[in-house]
């Protein structure tokens, strides 16, 4: 699998310490599962209104990041390399 981490220091969305965690795991298919997890802290009263518009954003990121990926050659993960790779033109 491969992964990586991210957080956001500075936002306007009044949260803090936000953390996530994507993963890519390839399955039996021959496709790939993208478990994208995150956690943050906000104040009520707007915390699970930023809850819902995250998970949103999350959902259609990765949705779109799936869809992009099966439909085009330009960028792809090399299983003998984590590292993305652009074809030759």
């Amino acid at each position: 699998p491969y992964a990586f981490a991210y957080e956001v220091r500075k936002s306007p969305i009044p949260m803090r310490d936000y953390h996530a965690d994507v993963r890519l795991s390839e399955t039996p298919g021959g496709g790939t599962t993208i478990s994208w997890r995150s956690r943050f802290e906000a104040h009520w009263p707007l915390g699970p209104v930023i809850e819902r518009r995250l998970r949103a954003f999350i959902v259609d990121t990765a949705e779109r990041l799936a869809a992009a990926a099966a439909n085009s050659a330009a960028c792809r993960l090399l299983p003998s390399s984590p590292e993305a790779t652009l074809p030759e033109r």
